[in-house]
């Protein structure tokens, strides 16, 4: 199936996913993670774009950077291929390091930006690699201590990000922290990434639990927003099914019939998560076009929500295929 264009444009904010290929490592030692944060600094500057968030994991980035005047695509290249050939030349390997391009979503809501922020600089510590909310405060390799004033990154906009929280710097940090609580509380949801992506390996890449359910708790309306665009450019049941078999290159009426291939049953369980979350159709209504029962769509849902974050797949907002 032929690539979506970025949605892109100076100004356009976006949720970027870059993983190490077949679930590696991209960051063996201290040395790299500051290689890598002095090209995205660098890279940052050149485009005229802004980091709103950032975190580094042992095996993947996240960070949420508003365009500036260079595409996202060309910013991104000029930093994962400079980082790749400088760890490539000090680690004595050869190959890609990256898996495929950089995953991205445009963000178009503001409320779904700031628990997506919250998101990303929590996932060190839902990750395991720092064992409290203070410890984070003083973790080097993601956002949140700039945001406490522990560091300070020059492609970081800490001024922007804290001004959401009040126009005095104690105020802010001191409600950020309680913000940032109320994000530890979350834990059954995940957020969308556009594009296929390896499945976590234990211990290393454990994305954290996301913001969509700590925004629908709060009142958001994001499901509803998606679902009415979503289904205005053509998205119905059908359509999802089609497009999600397509991509993982399953025969949709096999599935339809009730297939029961692990590759089916993984399919199933994406389609229903996206179809109830973004589409608002009911378990009995996704049960039947899928070809099992409710009680099995519900825990294939469940388990749907975990797999929508692993496999980094969303529902594109552009026209349905077909």
């Amino acid at each position: 199936m032929a690539r979506m264009a970025r949605r892109d444009a100076p100004g356009a904010v976006h949720h970027v996913l870059l993983r190490g290929i077949e679930r590696g490592r991209i960051f063996l030692d201290d040395a790299d993670r500051e290689d890598f944060l002095a090209r995205l600094d660098r890279n940052v500057f050149e485009a005229g774009a802004a980091c709103l968030a950032w975190a580094l994991i042992p095996n993947h980035v996240h960070m949420v950077l508003r365009t500036g005047q260079r595409p996202l695509s060309e910013l991104m290249r000029r930093l994962d291929t400079g980082y790749a050939r400088s760890f490539n030349l000090r680690h004595r390997r050869s190959g890609y390091l990256f898996e495929n391009r950089f995953r991205s979503i445009c963000i178009e809501d503001d409320a779904y930006l700031r628990v997506l922020i919250r998101y990303v600089h929590l996932n060190p510590l839902r990750a395991g690699l720092v064992p409290s909310l203070e410890a984070l405060a003083a973790y080097r390799w993601a956002g949140h201590a700039g945001l406490m004033g522990r560091q300070r990154r020059g492609f970081h906009a800490v001024e922007e990000v804290l001004g959401w929280f009040g126009g005095e710097l104690g105020v802010a940090r001191a409600a950020l922290i309680c913000w940032m609580r109320e994000g530890m509380q979350t834990a059954g949801d995940r957020p969308l990434l556009p594009a296929p992506a390896s499945r976590a390996t234990k211990g290393q890449s454990e994305d954290a639990p996301g913001p969509r359910a700590a925004l629908e708790r709060a009142g958001g309306k994001l499901s509803e927003v998606r679902a009415r665009e979503l289904r205005a450019r053509g998205w119905t049941l059908d359509a999802l099914i089609e497009w999600v078999c397509a991509e993982r290159g399953i025969d949709a009426g096999r599935l339809r019939r009730g297939g029961r291939s692990r590759e089916e049953s993984r399919a199933r369980a994406v389609i229903g998560y996206l179809a109830t979350r973004e589409l608002g159709y009911t378990v009995l209504e996704i049960s039947r076009a899928a070809g099992v029962g409710a009680g099995a769509m519900s825990r294939s849902i469940r388990r749907g929500a975990v797999q929508v974050s692993e496999e980094g797949l969303a529902i594109p907002l552009a026209p349905a295929p077909g």
